[in-house]
């Protein structure tokens, strides 16, 4: 079979000068004046997820060698047209990778296959991330004159006529009772697991709050997006960016998250809208306009609230599920600024929201010590710096460090029902914030004199969080004082000097048969479990012991059982 390039008869039509890629470089703005997009991360980041070479060969029927590396590319100037204007106001460069080159070719072969004069778009974050020279690989198109369903069934001819496969493509139904007003197709091509939309429009009748959608206009489409910053398009057919809200790019450069409407408005719409807006702040850190700001008052928090507590007990209409907050907080976690987040959460009055269920478990006061205890933490993690890290699971424990011991019902701790029933976050998030919470007790044990078998014991416990444990110790008080960074060291210095890592998969040598020979009369259960744990204690205080002196020390310890 020929070449993929061969295959598809295109020359990108992404082609320009190809240079190296600046990422300090300033951009000159021919009408408004001199500014600066600087790469935050400090490196360049040139490359969106790799796909699996192995497997495209099967998927698209054509050998992995044409497959560019997805580290290739190349960086352009794409012309950008304000509020569709007919003359473009300036140029912006990108970086396109190869295999994202290859992709848009694709879509506009499709098209130009099938005759049709549809604009193909990628829509919101991947063109914020690209103007901010960040990798991206969330690929939303958005289509002028026809459903994400309609083009993928395009698509799919055209890969079968052309190239010999079909992909299965995924429908998400619409569902504006949860302000999810759009019908998207997903399909996975190249690599990249795609949603295809159509640009929309939203009108509303005057007796419902529930959407009507209709194919819409780009500049209808942006207006109704969240924030200007995600109302960018890239516009693939005739290759330029598009604001046509105005602001988007002005807003990037000033680093401010704008409602793309009238505040108020687009929060009523959707509520989640409000921790979406907390989100972008802190993963940019970017300042929230003041209408925001002004917009998130106790009116609105109260219609939050009681969306978001209609939903926990059942009612088949609500706009802002948990799941969907959810979602939301995921999001948070796994970026760098989760302290600033939950800060952010607090300050609105949203956290609180978030963890309780009508009822005042847990207290203003805890909550207020939670928020207080993450961004401590988030100053001694500075001072660390050790990015190998699970902070996600040890901000969640600091939030609830400080009710890690109560209990919501019999059955039930208030941990389980604050993290897995009101924040629906999932199990692991729930045991690991409180395997951290509880471990902290047991480094303030070892303190002044760390004793080498207690911290072995601890750091089995603790498993592989036995870092992040320790790390939100040096931040709780004992007897008044936080033990700092300073006690950090000390433990870490100590688990080096004594080779400690290895405890965490030491195991007791005589074991089973073995044991109840050493033991005859030990029986299986709680007297078993001591026997065992009595070997590991041993071999933590002295790694080179025997196995004939530990059966001694065993039939000397537990003398009855002999």
């Amino acid at each position: 079979m020929n070449s993929w390039k061969s295959l598809l008869g295109i020359s990108s039509v992404l082609a320009s000068t190809r240079r190296g890629y600046d990422f300090k470089r300033k951009l000159t703005n021919p009408r408004c004046g001199e500014c600066n997009f600087i790469n935050t991360t400090g490196h360049a980041i040139m490359s969106s997820a790799t796909p699996n070479l192995s497997k495209m060969d099967k998927k698209y029927n054509c050998n992995s060698a044409v497959i560019a590396n997805m580290n290739s590319g190349e960086e352009i100037d794409v012309d950008v047209y304000i509020n569709g204007s007919s003359e473009p106001c300036e140029k912006i460069p990108i970086f396109i990778t190869e295999n994202e080159r290859q992709l848009f070719d694709l879509l506009l072969k499709c098209t130009e296959y099938h005759g049709l004069k549809a604009e193909l778009r990628v829509a919101g974050g991947w063109v914020r991330d690209k103007i901010l020279n960040k990798t991206s690989d969330d690929i939303d198109i958005a289509l002028d004159i026809m459903t994400g369903v309609e083009f993928c069934e395009y698509l799919n001819k055209f890969t079968s006529d052309n190239l010999g496969f079909q992909k299965s493509v995924g429908v998400v139904k619409r569902r504006p009772e949860q302000s999810k007003h759009l019908e998207t197709a997903t399909l996975n091509i190249l690599g990249f697991d795609i949603d295809f939309v159509n640009l929309r429009c939203e009108d509303y009748a005057a007796d419902s709050r529930i959407p009507i959608m209709r194919i819409g206009t780009p500049k209808e489409d942006a207006n109704r997006r969240d924030f200007t910053i995600n109302s960018l398009f890239y516009n693939i057919t005739k290759n330029c960016l598009e604001d046509w809200t105005g602001l988007g790019i002005s807003d990037l450069r000033s680093n401010i998250i704008r409602a793309c409407g009238a505040a108020a408005e687009t929060f009523s719409d959707d509520p989640l809208r409000v921790i979406r807006a907390i989100r972008f702040s802190s993963r940019f850190s970017y300042k929230l306009d003041d209408e925001i700001i002004n917009a998130i008052n106790d009116k609105l928090l109260n219609e939050l609230l009681v969306k978001v507590w209609i939903d926990r007990h059942g009612s088949p209409i609500v706009q802002v599920t948990r799941p969907r907050i959810a979602q939301e907080l995921v999001h948070m976690l796994a970026r760098e600024n989760i302290a600033q987040a939950f800060d952010m959460l607090h300050s609105f009055k949203i956290l609180g929201m978030l963890m309780r269920d009508g009822d005042q478990q847990p207290t203003d006061s805890i909550i207020k010590q939670g928020n207080d205890m993450i961004q401590a933490l988030s100053e001694t993690f500075c001072e660390i710096s050790d990015t190998n890290l699970a902070m996600k699971y040890t901000y969640l424990g600091a939030l609830i460090y400080y009710f890690k011991e109560e209990k919501y019902s019999p059955k039930q701790t208030l941990v389980e029902r604050v993290i897995k029933d009101n924040m629906k976050l999932p199990t692991k998030h729930a045991n690991s914030a409180l395997a951290i919470a509880k471990g902290v007790d047991m480094y303030h044990a070892l303190y002044p004199d760390i004793d080498k078998v207690q911290l072995g014991l601890a750091m089995r416990f603790l498993g592989p969080l036995w870092k992040e444990s320790l790390l939100l110790s040096t931040c709780v008080p004992l007897n008044g004082n936080k033990l700092g960074v300073p006690f950090y060291h000390q433990v870490m210095a100590k688990v080096d000097s004594e080779s400690l890592e290895q405890v965490l998969t030491l195991k007791a040598p005589i074991t089973g048969d073995e044991l109840k020979r050493v033991l005859p009369k030990i029986r299986v259960g709680p007297e078993f479990k001591s026997a065992l744990d009595f070997q590991v204690e041993n071999l933590i205080a002295q790694p080179d012991l025997e196995k004939d002196m530990l059966e001694q020390m065993l039939k000397q310890h537990f003398v009855k059982y002999c």
